[in-house]
């Protein structure tokens, strides 16, 4: 079977296209870098070399798959909203789709893409996931992924400094929080399934609040002041400016985090809730304890 994915060698794809070619797919993996060519060959895939803001580059690479994975990445555009952003991408997607005559897609989406604004940053995938639904004859998942545990490393400059992690949500809060190789499986098994039924797949691999990361960490870390500091959305705000991050998305990442504290949040993931994935946070919590040491 013919297969294009996106994501180059990331997080995801690191699991997913050798899997893919062990199983004997022919694998073609969209790139935005020469330099990745060589890496993506040696596992088995082909390279294609171009942009996913393209929409003739991404017909070509879709061309004559049998089906494709689709997935945000890249930089976003700091004078332009987030909603702007998805809407643009989403049109690219959908049209790519379209013209190469692809049957088949798997689409990395997101918890909270259900949801309205109110979901800030997360909002992008609803309207990605709108936009795809405007294709008729086409079979396609959502794989709607919870936060990857990986975010919380962002936190370990805070940890250093302060022995504190900062953010606009309640300690008590439950996250739901996941692995990039539990989300690999996902799409391993649904997207050479031509006939799949599923319309949306959930990707959870643990269930924390706040005060259980902090005590997990304060242990692993040996740091037993270790202490979670809610700031105002105002603080949080600034706080993520101050990092260089671009206002749109700091702005669309300070609502979301605080949308989580409403019991709203979760109500599809828990409605449609699927078996847990492998990977546990204090598995993860190892990884940050070796990330925290080097950094």
């Amino acid at each position: 079977m013919k297969l294009t994915l996106l994501g180059s060698l990331g997080h995801i794809n690191q699991y997913t296209i050798p899997a893919f070619v062990k199983a004997g797919h022919d694998v073609t993996v969209v790139t935005s870098s020469e330099k990745r060519v060589a890496a993506i060959e040696s596992i088995g895939a082909h390279a294609a070399v171009g942009s996913m803001k393209d929409t003739e580059f991404l017909t070509s690479a879709l061309t004559g798959a049998d089906a494709a994975y689709l997935m945000l990445s890249g930089g976003f555009d700091d004078s332009a909203s987030m909603d702007e952003t998805a809407t643009k991408q989403a049109i690219i997607f959908r049209d790519a789709v379209r013209n190469a005559g692809v049957n088949r897609i798997v689409n990395l989406s997101s918890v909270g893409a259900d949801q309205g604004p109110e979901v800030g940053s997360l909002h992008m995938y609803h309207i990605i996931e709108d936009t795809l639904r405007e294709l008729e004859n086409v079979n396609i998942t959502f794989v709607r992924a919870v936060g990857f545990y990986s975010n919380w490393l962002a936190n370990i400059p805070t940890i250093k400094s302060d022995h504190a992690i900062y953010r606009n949500a309640h300690a008590q809060t439950v996250n739901a929080m996941t692995d990039p190789s539990d989300i690999a499986t996902a799409i391993i098994e649904e997207l050479p399934n031509l006939k799949s039924t599923t319309d949306v797949r959930y990707v959870v691999s643990d269930f924390q609040t706040g005060n259980q990361i902090i005590e997990t960490l304060s242990k692993k870390l040996n740091i037993p002041d270790l202490k979670w500091v809610e700031l105002t959305d105002q603080q949080m705000l600034t706080q993520m400016e101050k990092m260089g991050m671009p206002t749109p998305f700091a702005q669309g990442m300070t609502t979301s985090n605080r949308r989580q504290d409403s019991p709203d949040f979760y109500a599809d993931l828990r409605a449609n809730l699927p078996t847990l994935g492998k990977v546990k946070f204090s598995d993860f919590a190892e990884r940050f304890v070796s990330a925290y040491q080097n950094s």
